[in-house]
């Protein structure tokens, strides 16, 4: 993945962290899809971020799913450092 992130993007990655797994047949075979979660990249380009429901087209929902589960997550736990922590400056 890394190589393939370096070479077609130009986005040099460091510790990834597996969300999870997508499964499934489409059009007449097997797939299998990793799903990985980064903040440790390094790229000069420029890129949109996409929420969990406008995902690139060739996401299953599967993936979606997980996806949007994982940000629900983040979320929560981000409310709860403020509830312990208050504002962040």
């Amino acid at each position: 993945m890394r190589k393939t992130m370096e070479d077609k993007w130009n986005i040099d990655i460091g510790t990834l962290t597996l969300l999870g797994a997508d499964s499934g047949y489409t059009n007449n075979h097997f797939e299998l899809n990793t799903i990985y979660y980064t903040e440790d990249y390094f790229t000069q380009k420029t890129f949109d971020m996409f929420d969990a429901e406008s995902l690139p087209i060739a996401t299953t929902q599967q993936t979606k799913d997980i996806v949007a589960a994982y940000v629900d997550g983040v979320k929560v736990q981000f409310m709860n450092y403020l509830a312990l922590h208050g504002d962040i400056y």
